[in-house]
């Protein structure tokens, strides 16, 4: 079985998030969970764009092009559909969050400055 070329995007554990965070890029934090656990809680800085709604393409095609995207959920199932929807865009710096917001809050990472 072929593995779709949005699945070779790269992905990162939660503990390793801060090495992303190089000087003068731009990272666009997507979250691709439901608006309502967005609203409980989220990533610092994060923005929600849930896969599933209706209006997610006109959302994607307002995104900086040359920015680099890191997509996070908490199964896999939105932020790979949210990845396979960038890509399919034309974005290609797209990393994702293996183990989801969970990772991220089970580490305490911090993605401030």
């Amino acid at each position: 079985m072929m593995v779709p070329t949005w699945k070779k995007l790269r992905s990162i554990q939660a503990a390793r998030l801060v090495k992303l965070k190089a000087p003068g890029t731009e990272l666009i934090i997507l979250d691709a969970r439901s608006i309502r656990a967005f609203s409980m809680e989220h990533l610092p800085g994060a923005m929600h764009l849930d896969p599933f709604h209706a209006f997610c393409s006109m959302q994607i095609k307002r995104l900086p092009g040359k920015a680099r995207f890191l997509v996070y959920c908490k199964t896999h199932k939105r932020s790979d559909l949210l990845c396979q929807k960038l890509y399919q865009k034309g974005y290609r710096q797209i990393t994702q969050i293996e183990d989801g917001f969970t990772g991220w809050k089970n580490n305490k990472i911090s993605m401030k400055e």
